[in-house]
């Protein structure tokens, strides 16, 4: 379970990184 909110995490940091690039 850990590793799910792990997952997801990271993919909210990836999509904060993609729109300030932006």
């Amino acid at each position: 379970m850990k590793n799910i909110i792990l997952q997801e995490k990271i993919m909210a940091v990836i999509r904060s990184d993609s729109v300030d690039r932006c």
